[in-house]
């Protein structure tokens, strides 16, 4: 179990901070690849009190670059990372809006995380585009979608008041055919994780790991593997 009960992001998380949740989708993204992270330079889109940081750089990777909207996030994944003892030389945490050109989208990296935010922003299939210009050679991709069958974005308002939340009132949800068709056109080849929710696991589930979303459907996981060397989407 990677995250602990003691943990600042269990203990002060504002946002999906129930440990057997965060332990899931540890197990699901980090634990089956740690070869993939090992000495690499990631990007952390929407990186909040830097729990995936953490969690890249307890992997190895050789720095992490987070970004976030948010300034309180901001001081409060630096804490944390600081207080669990990462050099400042290994990762630095940009504040820009993460659907925006940036300084972010200028760099170039091995590994791009995508997790928990791309249903935060209105163009989210935009965003994708600008992560493939990073030339990551992995996209990592935890969201939650539009459970239509098409290749669809469906319009959804939300709160920007929770710390969790995206900058802006309007968003998108895509759905995964979506996702899917705009990671192939941009030269990836896509692979959607498949969860097994046996009795035994539905029987542990309570109001401190809710999975729900993963269950139905109307959240997952891809994991998207550049084909070549040449950018075979949008020109920049």
């Amino acid at each position: 179990m990677f995250f602990k009960s003691d943990s600042p992001f269990v203990i002060d998380g504002t946002t999906g901070g129930w440990l057997d949740r965060l332990n899931f989708r540890y197990d699901s993204i980090i634990t089956p690849r740690v070869d993939l992270f090992a000495g690499k330079r990631v990007l952390d889109l929407g990186c909040h009190d830097g729990r995936w940081m953490h969690a890249l750089l307890d992997a190895g990777a050789a720095h992490v670059t987070g970004v976030e909207g948010r300034e309180t996030n901001i001081l409060r994944c630096e804490r944390n990372l600081s207080d669990l003892g990462y050099s400042a030389d290994r990762f630095d945490v940009l504040h820009e809006n993460v659907e925006h050109d940036g300084v972010w989208s200028d760099r170039s990296y091995d590994v791009a995380m995508v997790l928990g935010i791309l249903y935060h922003v209105l163009s989210p299939l935009e965003m994708l585009r600008r992560v493939a210009m990073t030339g990551a050679s992995t996209i990592i991709v935890d969201t939650a979608i539009s459970l239509d069958t098409e290749a669809t974005v469906r319009l959804v308002r939300e709160s920007t008041l929770p710390l969790g939340n995206g900058l802006d009132e309007l968003v998108s949800h895509p759905s995964r055919k979506a996702i899917s068709l705009t990671l192939d056109f941009l030269g990836y080849d896509v692979n959607w994780i498949r969860h097994e929710f046996g009795q035994s696991f539905n029987a542990k589930l309570s109001a401190n790991a809710p999975l729900a979303d993963f269950q139905t459907g109307r959240r997952a996981i891809a994991v998207a593997k550049k084909r070549d060397n040449l950018y075979a989407g949008f020109n920049h």
